[in-house]
């Protein structure tokens, strides 16, 4: 979930019309984002992809926070689509439960000691995960508990 797909992410195969799930798609837009986690060789379906945006068929309601973890060992265990509980690593305070990761941030801004991700959540959560994760206290950070 939250991977963008690009031209060398998919590729067009005939298949006989009564293996073809209803919703298949015949393009797909550039950067459009999975919204579960594909197998190599499935094929799309309208129910797989939101062309507009992370936040497609999710709340209304929610927004997209960036969350940034200060423990890099995390990675490994984290992927889009997984459900976790944020905490604050000053006093193991809860910020925010059964957050939604969407899609993991990339790039210089992430830094080589913190793993991103852009999380769904409401307003009041955002502001608590801003608030949290920019103290500059010795120790100071956000840390996930997954969620089954």
């Amino acid at each position: 979930m939250g991977a963008a797909l690009d031209p060398g992410s998919v590729r067009s195969v005939r298949v006989p019309d009564h293996l073809v799930p209803d919703g298949a798609l015949t393009e797909v837009a550039q950067g459009a984002l999975t919204t579960a986690p594909l197998r190599a060789g499935e094929i799309l379906t309208d129910l797989r992809i939101a062309p507009d945006g992370p936040l497609e068929g999710l709340d209304p309601g929610l927004v997209l926070a960036h969350l940034p973890l200060t423990v890099p060992d995390l990675a490994g265990s984290l992927h889009p689509g997984l459900r976790v509980d944020v905490l604050t690593t000053v006093d193991g305070t809860v910020l925010a439960k059964e957050v939604l990761l969407v899609q993991q941030v990339r790039g210089p801004e992430s830094g080589n000691d913190t793993v991103s991700f852009l999380v769904a959540v409401t307003p009041e959560e955002a502001s608590r995960l801003a608030v949290a994760g920019s103290s500059e206290a010795p120790g100071a950070g956000l840390t996930v508990v997954l969620r089954r």
